[in-house]
């Protein structure tokens, strides 16, 4: 057994946020002591799921436990696509290439202009940016689909490289911060999207 228990009903479940349980001593734990999940940043929050949503989430484990293959297939595309951008040398940080694949960018600025390029490209990836993650941990997340194919794959890698080179001035890996208050500047961009381009 454990104390504490998480179940992501986003991206895999076709739902939104995270369910987490635990016993009445955990809860009592964290509900008086000075902890991160006490003193979580504002994009932390509790609030209940619509029953749509729920009803999503609980279709799609049905989905699962009727054909489990599904999982392994998107195991193996995850996989490959994680391999195939290592191949070139993209930053995927410790990424297991499940089913979402992270390009590590390290700077807002030149992770929405590769967004942008992307998108020009026919590749829709959206960008994850301050204060969501720290500014070093800007980034793009891939979501890999069972139905994706190889051939896919190898295209959107080819494009994701050269467009990776072009904004980072050809160089393999990301430059990393080199203090605090590099990695905690606040975002100075508008972060609507508009027609497809995010603004630069």
């Amino acid at each position: 057994e454990k104390d504490v228990g998480l179940l992501q009903l986003s991206h895999h479940l076709l739902g939104i946020g995270h369910e987490v349980w635990a016993d009445i001593a955990a809860v009592e734990l964290h509900a008086f002591d000075d902890i991160e999940l006490v003193n979580a940043p504002g994009f932390v929050f509790s609030v209940g799921l619509p029953p749509g949503n729920a009803a999503a989430a609980l279709a799609a484990v049905g989905v699962m436990a009727a054909g489990p293959e599904r999982v392994t297939e998107l195991h193996q595309r995850g996989g490959l696509f994680l391999e195939l951008a290592r191949q070139r040398g993209l930053p995927t940080g410790c990424s297991k290439g499940i089913s979402i694949v992270p390009l590590i960018v390290d700077d807002t600025k030149r992770c929405v202009a590769l967004t942008n390029a992307l998108f020009a490209r026919g590749i829709d990836v959206q960008p994850i940016l301050y204060p969501g993650v720290k500014e070093r941990a800007v980034r793009l997340r891939f979501f890999i689909n069972r139905i994706h194919s190889e051939e896919q794959f190898r295209r959107a890698i080819a494009i994701i490289n050269e467009e990776w080179r072009q904004v980072s001035g050809d160089r393999a890996c990301p430059r990393r911060s080199t203090g605090a208050a590099d990695s905690e500047r606040s975002l100075d961009l508008p972060i609507e999207q508009r027609s497809g381009q995010w603004p630069i």
